[in-house]
């Protein structure tokens, strides 16, 4: 290469169906302040686009002909595009520009006075590479190289690796003898970076003044790098990587340890068996795993800052060692073969449940012992010596267990036990290991974001009549004192303050005696079962009404219905947060905490210590899925949960729940006591939501949306029924409607139905239903696996299941529940092709909709209660519940 560029810098940009991003890329180049005509070289590369991509890149090569090249290639990968455009490269310094990514302004001006400052010093140059639009933040690797412009060398640093590509800048003379691995599905940037450390080991990390490279995370789910935590081609790939890393010695580099601790890390978090066709493969793979990972010296697995879990750490050490621990060193870290080679795990323990009682203060701890033989928990007064759990079990299949992909550690142990407040003592928490006959003190009580304690000031006490109790710095201190709640309060609003957090003045607002019962549903939208219970209970308790309030936000369209009802107070005001800080019931439908507290998030644990409201869940529906992982017990800490099915009852007593027989409450849902029978022609469609088609849940009570919704199978599914033309005869024939009711979950895709309303088929916000009403009038329901059949079905009315993406909603969605079973145990069959679900419509409704016989029997088994009584039943169990606080 000569030693005269043409161009300070050559960018070469791989284009493959990225239309809608690349003008945004393009032009935060041609801004670069060090003059882009005259200094940048850019190199477009069309790997075979289908997209408009080509016009783009024709129309800004037109614009800049003397700067601007465009190559067209047919479709040959990432690495290949690269390598095309290198062979055109004039510029002194390369880079790989992604075309849905940008650059901020300064870059290539800051670049290259730092690559011409330390010239002889380093081949490349990176910069942080932060991501936006769906995740924003700055890449956890680049968190690691600090906050100046210097040189770093990996012979010292070797965990300071940079392994992309597009984020790093290179010498041209690099490339005279390296390329790209066009054999590689993803990590080729990883192979070539440590190929080129090899020539050079140190490199510039340019971050001063606000440079940085924008990665974009989309929020659809269609680029290359989402694809590589399922397709096999990226678990083979790593493989060849290590292959080429190791390249045949028996000791390799520490920055080359560092990357196969880093590219395991992902590897074996997401795979799976059933991503590999090839019998055997998943076997081949795993074993080939643990070959390159016994040439990580342990000394790194327990310095990585690779290595952030204690499950990350079992699973590698087990894995180089192929052993077992067998106990604990003298400072209390998990050793496998001896105690000269530990690995740095201290068991976490966490306090997920604080409750205040009579007697004393329970606890609910969660912990795990590592699969250590004779290793547990204990809690241990200075004073009084061991205390005693009142109850403990081992729980296996929970939320909380270690594991670690499809490495299952060890289950979670729960234990409850109850500190008296008479015993004046402080009570620290241990592991004890009785091999040893030693105890080791607990350094980190992970406690629950709801407890009373999360402030975490020494300061805070809570009295419980003449007795005071503090949590602080992982000890609970039992003392007796007068009360003085209002001055502690005081006191803690100052400390607060002192930290510029005004909000905390709101404490004030606190009263002694809570009296308030706060009702809601989602926060735009009532017309579930909190409105339900709440319209009863002001119609027929007005002792009860006088202290109840429905929360809706201000822009709900069901505020002045629901004040017919009785008091409405709007989420997040004034009025709300004094409400809620007083409050001795919060009654939903709704288990989120963005439906149902006033404060944003990042200000609520200002108040918990201030907060004695229970959580009464009324369910959104009757439940038929395994659940576990989001409504266990120790996830939102619901007081009472309402149930109305038997197998609902045996759910929820499943052991992963947590939850006590006696916080079950077979009432039925207050909203069966609305339903009632008006028959017309009309057949409702009605398909629940799907987590990984939604985004995440906003203040409303909406899904975000995602792009390429209308490429997902989920909605050409449906297109196709509401389109199919011989149901739409049908339904002419007969002089039925149907109505296509939105998911709130899927609403923020309604442009995308609306095209299919016609005189036979009507498209649906869920916002403007009601339920009822829709129950009342349907003839026929067609669902998918929503539990609004329950409703219908208790009327005595047919559904359909139409169920023609099983393996995906049970993978991605929910998980099958033990307890029902809905071909077996539904009112209706479950049908999972297009051709049978219009046969089986077309069926029904030229027999005028009738229920079968075999599903009316299986509807008679469906509920505990078949009546109109849930509300008075619900509310005769609230109204003991109130009393018991008010007693207490």
């Amino acid at each position: 290469m000569p030693e005269v560029y043409k161009y300070k810098f050559s960018v070469i940009m791989s284009v493959y169906n990225t239309e809608q991003w690349i003008e945004e890329a393009v032009e935060s180049l041609i801004k670069q302040d060090i003059g882009f005509e005259e200094n940048v070289q850019l190199i477009f590369v069309n790997d075979g686009s289908t997209d408009g991509g080509e016009a783009i890149c024709l129309e800004y090569a037109k614009r800049y002909p003397d700067n601007i090249i465009y190559v067209c290639q047919e479709n040959q990968g990432l690495s290949a595009a690269r390598n095309t455009g290198l062979a055109y490269r004039e510029g002194k310094y390369i880079n790989f520009f992604d075309p849905d990514d940008i650059l901020t302004h300064n870059v290539l001006r800051e670049v290259w006075n730092f690559f011409e400052s330390h010239y002889d010093q380093i081949n490349s140059v990176a910069i942080p590479l932060e991501y936006f639009e769906a995740k924003k933040g700055l890449h956890p690797r680049y968190g690691l190289l600090g906050n100046t412009n210097r040189v770093i060398d990996l012979n010292d640093e070797p965990a300071h690796a940079v392994l992309s590509s597009a984020s790093s800048f290179y010498k041209s003379e690099v490339f005279e003898t390296l390329s790209f691995d066009i054999t590689m599905f993803g990590s080729e940037d990883v192979k070539f970076n440590a190929e080129q450390y090899e020539q050079c080991p140190r490199f510039g990390y340019v971050c001063e003044r606000g440079t940085k490279y924008l990665y974009r995370i989309r929020h659809s789910a269609d680029s290359i790098v989402s694809q590589l935590s399922y397709r096999p081609e990226s678990f083979r790939t790593v493989r060849y990587l290590f292959e080429c890393l190791c390249d045949g010695k028996k000791q390799i580099e520490p920055y080359k340890q560092e990357i196969i601790i880093y590219e395991l890390r992902s590897r074996l978090a997401n795979i799976r068996p059933q991503y590999f066709d090839k019998p055997g493969e998943f076997d081949e793979i795993i074993d080939a795993y643990r070959e390159y990972l016994r040439m990580v010296d342990i000394e790194h697995l327990t310095s990585s800052p690779f290595i952030e879990t204690n499950a990350q750490r079992y699973v590698f050490a087990s894995y180089i060692l192929e052993k077992e621990p067998t106990g604990l060193t003298s400072d209390g870290r998990i050793y496998f073969d001896n105690e000269t080679s530990p690995t740095d795990i201290r068991g976490d323990v966490f306090i997920k449940n604080v409750e205040f009682t009579k007697a004393g203060l329970k606890l609910d701890v969660l912990s795990h012992n590592f699969n250590i033989p004779n290793m547990n928990l204990i809690i241990k007064g200075q004073r009084s010596g061991d205390l005693e759990p009142l109850s403990e079990q081992v729980v296996e299949g929970t939320r909380y267990d270690v594991s670690y992909g499809i490495f299952s550690i060890c289950p979670t142990t729960h234990q409850q036990y109850l500190i008296p407040y008479s015993e004046l003592d402080e009570y620290k928490f241990y592991v004890r290991d009785r091999k040893q006959h030693k105890d080791f003190l607990l350094t980190h009580i992970v406690i629950h974001q709801y407890s009373p304690f999360v402030l975490n000031s020494k300061y805070l006490k809570i009295w419980q009549g003449k007795y005071a109790v503090r949590m602080y710095r992982n000890v609970i201190k039992v003392s007796k004192e007068p009360n003085r709640q209002w001055l502690n309060n005081l006191i803690i609003c100052t400390l607060i303050l002192r930290r510029n957090h005004k909000v905390a003045l709101l404490r004030l607002l606190n009263k002694q005696r809570k009296k308030y019962l706060l009702f809601s549903d989602r926060p735009v939208v009532a017309k579930d079962n909190g409105e339900a219970l709440f319209a009863y209970i002001n119609k027929n308790h007005p002792e009860m009404a006088r202290r109840a309030y429905f929360v809706l936000d201000k822009s709900s369209a069901d505020i002045k219905r629901m004040r017919a009802l009785g008091k409405v107070v709007k989420k997040g005001s004034l009025r709300h947060k004094y409400l809620y800080l007083n409050a001795q019931l919060v009654v939903s439908s709704h288990l989120h905490p963005l439906f149902l507290e006033p404060f944003d998030r990042k200000d609520m644990f200002m108040y918990r210590d201030l907060l004695r409201s229970k959580l009464i869940w009324l369910q959104h529906g009757v439940n038929m899925n395994d659940v576990a992982f989001s409504t266990n017990k120790f996830n939102e800490l619901p007081f009472r949960t309402i149930v109305s099915s038997e197998h609902e009852v045996k759910e929820f007593s499943r052991p992963p729940y947590f939850y006590p027989s006696d916080q079950l409450l077979p009432t039925g849902l207050a909203r069966f006591d609305r339903l009632y029978d008006d028959t017309k022609k009309i057949i409702t469609v009605m398909p629940t939501w799907r987590s990984y088609l939604s985004g995440a849940i906003l203040s409303t009570g909406a899904n975000d949306r995602l792009e390429g919704f209308e490429r997902t199978y989920y909605y050409q599914t449906y297109r196709k029924l509401l389109s199919d033309k011989a149901l739409l005869q049908v339904l002419k024939n007969q002089g039925y409607m149907l109505q296509f009711i939105l998911h709130p979950g899927v609403s923020a895709y309604r442009d995308a139905f609306k095209d299919l309303g016609n005189e036979c088929v009507q498209i649906i916000d869920a916002q403007n239903v009601d339920y009822t009403k829709v129950f009342a009038e349907t003839a026929l329901l067609v669902t998918d696996y929503s539990s609004v059949f329950f409703d219908f079905a208790y009327l005595y009315k047919p559904t359909l299941f139409y169920q023609f993406d099983q393996n995906d909603f049970f993978s991605g969605h929910y998980n099958k529940s033990e307890t029902y079973d809905q071909a077996k145990m539904g009112p209706g069959p479950v049908i999972k092709d297009h051709k049978s679900i219009i046969k089986e419509i077309s069926k029904y409704v030229n027999d005028g909709c009738k229920l079968e016989p075999k599903y009316r029997k299986r509807i008679d088994k469906l509920f505990l209660h078949h009546d109109q009584h849930n509300s008075e039943r619900i509310y005769r169990h609230l109204r003991t519940i109130v009393g018991t606080l008010e007693d207490y």
